[in-house]
């Protein structure tokens, strides 16, 4: 997805740029895109359109998130508060995304044993987010660690 996400970014981070929007905006814009989706999930009728324009939504909302990084990138870097923002808001959508999708199928009449894959889908993602954020932050830590046990 990522790769998807990054090449649909690039237009929208340059269409962002011309437009005067920062990093931040643009992260809330990504953050906007994707609760109104998964309100959309809940809230809406089920019918093609609900689910077309849902996935529509959430599918903007990945795109932006990855418009945000690109933009910061091309207005020569961004701030440790909107790479701060822009994983709170991952790590939001990342819980939220999973627990949408299991209300809205409970909601639909599902049996209660979905509500566990739910929780799971949502504690593997989390799980793995914050595995990847803590491998970034203590790469270098790793690294010099591997490094003096091979002397």
């Amino acid at each position: 997805m990522r790769w998807v996400n990054r090449g649909l970014a690039r237009p929208v981070a340059a269409a962002a740029f011309v437009a005067g929007l920062t990093p931040n905006a643009v992260t809330a814009l990504s953050a906007s895109s994707s609760l109104a989706g998964l309100a959309g999930l809940l809230f809406l009728p089920r019918s093609i359109a609900a689910g077309v324009l849902v996935a529509l939504l959430l599918a903007l909302g990945f795109v932006l998130d990855s418009a945000d990084g690109q933009l910061a990138r091309l207005r020569g870097g961004g701030s440790g508060a909107g790479e701060w923002l822009d994983h709170v808001v991952d790590a939001a959508r990342t819980c939220l995304v999973h627990l949408s999708v299991t209300v809205a199928l409970l909601l639909s009449g599902a049996s209660l044993a979905w509500a566990v894959v739910g929780l799971a889908f949502c504690t593997i993602a989390v799980t793995q987010f914050f595995s990847q954020m803590w491998s970034q932050i203590h790469q270098p830590f790793v690294k010099a660690t591997l490094e003096w046990q091979t002397v």
